[in-house]
């Protein structure tokens, strides 16, 4: 896969093409100004990159120009059992695992990746387990493998709702790939 860094003033603009949001890089990091605007063209905040891309200072307004209280740009989903921790999804999907007797019989073992969304309200969607690389899984396994994809895809579906991401202050959907380990102790 191949990996992008901006480098250079950037630009984005709504469809009526109105500026949405301006922001210059280095080397892929936000430096100098970033500024994001309403549909109307009124300020909705900006924020002041060091040189070397560290945060400075951030100041977010309302549709009608006046400060508001700042939020960042980008938050990521929220687990609700983990109080901003990001490893509490992945100890709630561990919970959640349960080992296939299949795969127990044969004392097979492995980590299988799941791909999953955290849609606009939280909700967990679209989870599908990953394809192994070709003639990873022998063909003597590979119904245990699908057994062990099918149990980490259950253990995803059970999590609970998510608090949103947003961006810009807007809930946005965002994609995850979590490793699911199933190890014989």
């Amino acid at each position: 896969m191949r990996k992008f860094i901006r480098q250079g003033s950037s630009s984005e603009y709504y469809e009526s093409g109105q500026l949405h949001s301006q922001a210059t890089y280095e080397v892929g990091k936000c430096v100098g100004d970033f500024t994001t605007y309403y549909p109307n063209g009124t300020l909705k905040r900006r924020d002041q990159y060091s040189t070397a891309g560290e945060l400075v200072k951030g100041t977010c307004f309302g549709p009608d120009g006046q400060p508001i209280a700042y939020f960042a740009y980008e938050q990521m989903p929220v687990y609700p059992d983990g109080a901003g921790n990001s490893a509490a999804a992945a100890q709630a999907i561990a919970q959640n695992v349960r080992y296939p007797s299949i795969v127990l019989r044969n004392q097979l073992s492995g980590v299988i990746k799941v791909q999953f969304v955290v849609d606009a309200n939280g909700r967990v969607q679209n989870v599908m387990a990953m394809e192994p690389a070709k003639n990873e899984v022998p063909k003597k396994q590979l119904m245990a493998y699908k057994a062990l994809q099918e149990s980490a895809m259950s253990a995803v579906r059970q999590l609970k709702p998510f608090i949103p991401g947003y961006r810009d202050g807007v809930p946005v959907v965002v994609s995850y790939t979590v490793p699911v380990t199933f190890r014989i102790q």
